[in-house]
C-alpha cells in the first residue's frame, strides 16, 4: 500500500513538473500608452490588439494615465487600435 502512494505521489510530480513550461508558452503581452493629438493622456480609452494570422481580438481599457496593457496573448503579429 504504501509503495502504491509512493508511485502514485511520483507520478503526480512527474505530471506536474512537466505540465508547468507548457504553461509558460504563452507569455507574449503588449504595453504602451494611448495620447491624444496634442500629447495628452486617453484615460478610459478602449484599446483593441487583435491577432493578425488568427483574427482573434482582446480589448482593455486604459488607465487613468493613459497606460494600457494586453497581457496573456500567444506570440504573433497584431494590430492594435484604440
Amino acid at each position: 500500500m504504501t509503495r502504491r502512494i509512493c508511485l502514485s505521489l511520483s507520478l503526480a510530480v512527474l505530471f506536474l513538473t512537466c505540465a508547468v513550461p507548457a504553461l509558460a508558452q504563452f507569455g507574449a503581452s503588449i504595453e504602451g500608452t494611448v495620447t491624444d493629438q496634442s500629447g495628452a493622456v486617453v484615460s478610459g480609452a478602449t484599446v483593441t490588439a487583435t491577432n493578425s494570422a488568427t483574427g482573434v481580438s482582446t480589448s482593455v481599457k486604459t488607465s487613468g494615465a493613459g497606460v494600457y496593457r494586453v497581457s496573456h496573448i500567444s506570440p504573433g503579429l497584431y494590430t492594435v487600435t484604440a
